[in-house]
């Protein structure tokens, strides 16, 4: 891949191939003795980049002194890049130019587009329910496949802003901190590429068989018995069921890690009950460490979105000595965040002993019988946070959910002889080994439907082969219509789960909630999915040797084809 070389006065630009068919780009001040030193967490994210740096070779004349690099495909044209000018004093911008009919695609869970040829992006993890996901991600990964045979993979973990402008033909970047540094990879077709960048950023590992089943989640958190009469009714209606997991108030307070005896007096019974149907137990977690309780917000949530059990309105859930432990032992990246319920410390996952200080909370819960753990909340660090690694809040806040996932998943590989699994809401670039994912708040009808699958669809093309379309959403009720067609989609993604609520908030989520017709439409959908297991085993294995996905959008087995190139509504 030959580099030209446009000089101006503006910048140096060193250029290294790491790999067949990898370049990294690097850009540096004239003023400054050398380049920018690598991030502090670039190795936690480019797996092979020591090997590479070792072995891989220095382009011809790859220091030199150039505002703008044009990197020249067989196609013609493929990127120039105009390093930071000099009225930006901080940060990075940068410029790419494009194709004629270039179609981009990536960028972590994006919900409001698959195919690109405009628009804007704004790359930062945030809350994103249904009502917000046009605008939003949970994942906001600088990641994106272009049509014409390449990738690129922005090293810049500060929020960013993308512009692709169909007019000038051009793709713009911008940072408010980092430095301009990228991965361009190119390859014959999209699974060429991918299976390169999943080289350098790590391949989905092999889940436990009884991931691919049937999950199950109640909102708000009910009962013990209602746990184990609702896991019994998939029996009697002969519904498949693997897995449970159990929400927030499984916990006596965020984050003790001790059960609330008020709903689970008896959680070794549950346990033992429900292993010997066949379900595995799974438990929601998220960052925080308590310090204030902010009751008036939380019955303000609790009368919009009905998210409380009844009687734990004011329940004080917070954690003082866990807090204080923590504090007292630098283990928070930041003291007083807020969440849902509330206000309180942030653990840097960044910091080897906040990890150890974690997992060990985790350990006995482990012994007791829980399969794994559900990572969510992990798109709420401020930007005054701080870390172990030295990065600043800003920088911190993208990277937050991959250090949560990393934390978690080899906590429980080192604590449990089993194949890991993580289920996470916020993830980056490099997630893809500490599956599996799951693609935020929807509610039930068919826009929300479309999303899901451009979401699902953008992330199988950064690496992520375990992800999940949650079946009729989070919240809202369902009709025969919406509930038949959401499983159709939902029960045959990688991860299948659904979600049911109490009968008094909303009782048409369970399968046997409308009529035979619509409780026959999720069982055949199911049973066919159980009878596709092996098929999807297979599909695991390839995905953990080459980062094919499981789910593949038509454009990433037939990128040749103009109009399977922009098809977002099916799949493979």
């Amino acid at each position: 891949m030959p580099a030209d070389q446009i000089l101006t006065s503006a910048t140096r630009i060193r250029v290294r191939l790491l790999a067949s068919h990898v370049i990294r780009v690097t850009h540096g001040s004239l003023e400054a003795a050398d380049f920018p030193p690598d991030p502090p967490w670039l190795r936690d994210i480019l797996t092979a980049l020591s090997d590479l740096d070792q072995s891989g070779m220095v382009a011809p004349n790859a220091e030199m002194r150039a505002g703008c690099l044009q990197l020249l495909g067989e196609d013609g044209g493929m990127v120039f890049a105009e390093s930071r000018p000099p009225a930006l004093r901080r940060g990075m911008r940068l410029a790419f130019r494009l194709a004629a009919d270039e179609i981009l695609y990536g960028w972590g869970e994006q919900f409001g587009a698959f195919a690109r040829t405009s628009g804007r992006l704004n790359l930062q993890a945030s809350n994103a329910p249904s009502f917000l996901q046009q605008h939003r991600s949970y994942s906001a990964i600088p990641m994106f496949l272009s049509s014409k045979g390449y990738a690129l993979l922005l090293l810049n973990a500060y929020p960013t802003r993308w512009r692709i402008d169909s007019r000038r033909r051009e793709l713009r970047v911008e940072a408010s901190g980092g430095s301009a540094d990228y991965v361009v990879i190119v390859g014959d077709t999209p699974k060429e590429i991918l299976r390169t960048y999943t080289g350098l950023t790590g391949r989905p590992p092999l889940l436990p068989h009884w991931a691919f089943g049937l999950w199950g989640t109640g909102y708000p958190q009910e009962s013990q018995d209602r746990v184990l009469q609702l896991a019994r009714q998939h029996r009697q209606h002969d519904i498949p069921l693997d897995v449970i997991i159990l929400d927030y108030h499984w916990e006596e307070g965020f984050h003790n890690f001790r059960w609330r005896r008020s709903l689970f007096p008896d959680p070794d019974r549950m346990i033992a009950a429900l292993r010997d149907l066949g379900i595995r137990l799974g438990l929601i977690l998220t960052p925080f460490l308590n310090l204030e309780n902010l009751g008036f917000t939380k019955r303000v949530l609790n009368w919009r979105l009905r998210n409380l059990p009844p009687g734990e309105e004011r329940s004080d859930e917070r954690t003082l000595p866990e807090y204080d432990e923590c504090r007292r032992a630098g283990l928070l990246s930041h003291p007083r965040a807020w969440w849902w319920f509330g206000r309180g410390g942030m653990i840097d996952f960044t910091n080897p002993k906040a990890n150890e200080w974690w997992n060990s909370k985790l350990k006995p819960l482990y012994k007791a019988g829980i399969d794994f753990f559900k990572n969510d909340d992990g798109e709420y660090l401020p930007h005054d946070s701080k870390s172990f690694l030295g990065i600043s809040g800003a920088e911190y806040h993208n990277l937050y959910g991959f250090y949560y996932g990393k934390a978690i998943y080899e906590g429980m590989r080192h604590a449990v002889n089993s194949r890991p699994l993580v289920y996470s809401r916020s993830v980056w670039a490099g997630s893809q080994r500490y599956p599996a994912l799951f693609l935020g708040d929807q509610v039930p009808n068919f826009e929300n439907l479309k999303r899901s699958i451009r979401a699902g669809l953008n992330m199988s093309l950064l690496g992520f082969a375990f992800w999940t379309a949650d079946c009729f959403g989070l919240c809202g009720k369902t009709d025969p219509e919406i509930h038949m067609r959401y499983a159709q989609w939902a029960l045959m993604v990688p991860i299948a789960r659904y979600f049911v609520r109490p009968n008094k908030t909303d009782n048409t989520r369970f399968p046997w909630s409308h009529s035979k017709e619509v409780e026959e439409n999720f069982r055949r959908h199911l049973n066919l999915r159980y009878r596709l297991l092996p098929y999807y085993n297979n599909l695991a294995w390839e995905a953990f040797l080459s980062g094919a996905p499981i789910i593949r959008p038509l454009f990433f087995e037939f990128g040749d084809d103009g109009e399977a190139q922009i098809i977002d509504d099916q799949f493979l």
